[in-house]
C-alpha cells in the first residue's frame, strides 16, 4: 500500500494494486480496526463518544466509499484507512510499553522482600518460604539477613537497617518488645521475633499497593480531558458533516471529493493524544518516582506540586545519600588515614565507616587503639601507638 500511495500521484499502479490494497485493507479493518468500531458503537448506544468513535467513523467511511469506488472504476483511499489504525495502534503500543517501563518500579519494590524465613516450629528451625509464614509463627533472624514480615522482638537485639522505610542512614538500635518491618535488613546482632502481620498487610505490600494505586488515579485535569473529548467529538462531526455539504452543494465539487475532505477532517482531528497524554504522564511520573524512593499518593498531588513554592526536606537519606565518603585527606595520606583508622574502628558512626572503608581500598594496617572513647558530638579519643590521638 505504502508503494501505491507513493506512486498515485505520478499516475502510476502496480498490476492489481486495487484489489491487492482491498485484501490487505480489509484484513487490517477487520483484525485491528475491529475493536475501535465495536467501541464506538458502544459508547453510541449509551449515547456517548469517545476517541475511538473518530477512528471509527474515519476509517470505516474511508473503506466502505474505497469498495464503492473500486467497482466504479475510480480512484480508492484504501491506504487512508489503513494507515490510520496502523498508527493508532502504534500509539498504544508505545502506551502499552511505558505502562510496563513504570511497573518495572512496582517489580522492584516487590524484590526488596525476603524469599524465605528460618521458622521455629515444633521447637526446631525450619526454612519456609515467606508466603507459608503465618500469624504468630516465632521467626529467626541473622546477622545480614533480610527480615521476612513485620512483627516484634521476643528474644535478643541487634541494629537495623530501616534505610529503605524511613530514609534515615543511621541503624535503628532494636531489642525485645520493639517493631521490626519485612524487607529491612538486619545488622550484626541475631534476634527471634514473632510474625504480626503478613501477606498483604505487611507495610512492604501497603507501598507498593499504594504506588499500583497512584499509578491508576486520576488526576482533577483528566476529568476535564474526559470532559473535553465527549464534547470534542461530536463537534468535529458536525464539522465533517458542514465540510461534505459546503464542497458538495456550494461549491460544486463531485460526491468523491467532498467525502474525501469530510474524512479528512475527521481523520486528522483525532485527538489520540487528548486521551492518552494524562494518564501516560501519571503512571511514567509515579513508576519513576518509586524508582527514585519518592511515594506518590495520587495523581491530585503531582497537579498540586505545580502551586508548590518551599520545600522542606530531611536532609539524611532525603538529599544525601545517607553515606559518606573520603574525598580528600591533608597530610601524609598514609600516615593520616592509619591513624583515623585506629581510632574509628570501635566506632559505629557513618563518618567512621567512611573513613575505614578508605582505609581499607587503600590496603593500610593500622594498629588497634586502647583507651577508646566516643564523645557526643565531637567525636572520638584513644590511644594509637603509646600516644593519646583525636579524631573530631
Amino acid at each position: 500500500m505504502l508503494i501505491e500511495m507513493i506512486l498515485k500521484p505520478f499516475g502510476w499502479m502496480l498490476p492489481g494494486g486495487e484489489l491487492t490494497m482491498f485484501a490487505l485493507t480489509t484484513i487490517v479493518m477487520i483484525i485491528a480496526g475491529g475493536p475501535f468500531i465495536k467501541t464506538a458503537t458502544a459508547a453510541f448506544k449509551k449515547h456517548h463518544s469517545n476517541m475511538d468513535t473518530l477512528v471509527a467513523i474515519g476509517t470505516s467511511t474511508a473503506y466502505i466509499y474505497s469498495v464503492y469506488a473500486m467497482l466504479t472504476h475510480q480512484p480508492v483511499f484504501f491506504e487512508s484507512a489503513a494507515f490510520v489504525v496502523t498508527f493508532v495502534l502504534l500509539g498504544q503500543v508505545f502506551e502499552e510499553r511505558m505502562r510496563n517501563n513504570a511497573s518495572n518500579a512496582v517489580e522492584k519494590l516487590v524484590n526488596l522482600q525476603a524469599k524465605d524465613a528460618e521458622v521455629i516450629r515444633d521447637g526446631k528451625p525450619v526454612k519456609v518460604p515467606v508466603s507459608e509464614i503465618v500469624l504468630g509463627d516465632l521467626i529467626r533472624v541473622r546477622p545480614g539477613e533480610k527480615i521476612a514480615v513485620d512483627g516484634q522482638i521476643v528474644e535478643g537485639s541487634s541494629t537495623i537497617d530501616e534505610s529503605m522505610v524511613t530514609g534515615e542512614s543511621m541503624p535503628t538500635n532494636k531489642k525485645v518488645g520493639d517493631s521490626v518491618v519485612g524487607a529491612t535488613v538486619n545488622g550484626t546482632g541475631a534476634f527471634t521475633f514473632k510474625a504480626t502481620k503478613i501477606g498483604k498487610n505487611t507495610m512492604l505490600s501497603q507501598i507498593v499497593a499504594l504506588v499500583k494505586k497512584a499509578q491508576n488515579s486520576h488526576a482533577p485535569i483528566q476529568g476535564l480531558t474526559d470532559k473535553v473529548a465527549n464534547i470534542f467529538v461530536p463537534v468535529v462531526i458536525m464539522v465533517a458533516v458542514l465540510t461534505f455539504l459546503i464542497w458538495y452543494v456550494f461549491i460544486g465539487a463531485s460526491i468523491a471529493s467532498s467525502l474525501i475532505f469530510a474524512v479528512s477532517v475527521v481523520v486528522i482531528a483525532c485527538p489520540c493524544a487528548l486521551g492518552l497524554a494524562t494518564p501516560t504522564a501519571l503512571m511514567v511520573g509515579t513508576g519513576r518516582s518509586a524508582r527514585m524512593g519518592i511515594l506518590i499518593k495520587n495523581g491530585e498531588v503531582l497537579e498540586a506540586v505545580n502551586d508548590v513554592k518551599t520545600v522542606i526536606f530531611d536532609k539524611t537519606g532525603t538529599i544525601t545519600v545517607g553515606k559518606p565518603q573520603v574525598t580528600d585527606v591533608i597530610g601524609d595520606t598514609s600516615t593520616v588515614l592509619k591513624i583515623a583508622a585506629s581510632l574509628e574502628a570501635s566506632s559505629e558512626h557513618p563518618l567512621a565507616a567512611a573513613i575505614m572503608k578508605k582505609a581499607k581500598d587503600d590496603d593500610l594496617k593500622f594498629t588497634k587503639a586502647t583507651n577508646f572513647k566516643a564523645i557526643q558530638g565531637k567525636g572520638v579519643e584513644a590511644t594509637v601507638a603509646g600516644k593519646h590521638a583525636l579524631c573530631w
